[in-house]
């Protein structure tokens, strides 16, 4: 099941970057996308400059806002920040992160905030950790998660492979490579993001797409 969904998925998004209307899709949703790459260098410059998550309540406000969290109860907020500077401090490398672990650890006895997470850890490392969204989820075909606090952390998780995989495989793709270059084009202020950042923002806003069309 893993396996088709990542080639699945491959398989459509590199139909769909060879498309004529591929430049109408970017000029159509140009200022989101601006906006997402400019709300987004900004957070991670932050973060640089402060080598923490929970030193700035201007950073965890606008993080909050940016990613559309303001629902979660800000002493929760808070927490994940802190425990997440904690996780960080505590793991030798980041390669070996486990973030079944990890979520357990941070979520226990509340909801799972596993978005939540990865977007924290891809600010650490957008070369490493792309971010599990909803919007991203569309895309994917991801069923509606099921069963117990610890088998929807677990079920999470496959799915966080999923994608880091194809983004991976993807990556390697001559069509892919042409893309990254065709974005950076239209969007200057894209040049200093990874290879995988930008795909997590395309998918992204293709995952909006389709959740306000179909």
């Amino acid at each position: 099941m893993e396996t088709n969904y990542s080639e699945e998925t491959k398989k459509n998004f590199l139909t769909w970057i060879v498309q004529p209307n591929i430049e109408d899709f970017f000029e159509e949703h140009k200022t989101e996308i601006n906006y997402t790459i400019m709300g987004y260098k900004f957070l991670k410059e932050t973060y640089e400059n402060n080598g923490r998550f929970d030193k700035d309540d201007m950073f965890k406000s606008f993080f909050r806002s940016f990613y559309y969290m303001r629902y979660i109860k800000k002493e929760y907020a808070d927490f994940i920040f802190e425990e997440m500077d904690n996780v960080i401090r505590e793991t030798l490398s980041l390669k070996m992160l486990k973030l079944e672990d990890v979520t357990k650890r941070i979520c226990r006895g509340e909801s799972i905030q596993f978005s939540f997470i990865t977007k924290l850890l891809n600010l650490k490392n957008d070369e490493l950790f792309p971010i599990y969204d909803s919007k991203v989820a569309l895309v994917f075909h991801f069923k509606e998660l099921m069963g117990t606090f610890d088998e929807k952390i677990k079920e999470l998780c496959v799915r966080y492979d999923v994608i880091r995989k194809t983004y991976e495989n993807l990556l390697n793709e001559d069509k892919t490579r042409y893309f990254l270059t065709m974005f950076n084009g239209q969007f200057k202020e894209a040049t200093t993001l990874s290879g995988m950042r930008i795909l997590d923002i395309v998918f992204w806003q293709k995952g909006k797409y389709i959740d306000e069309n179909v």
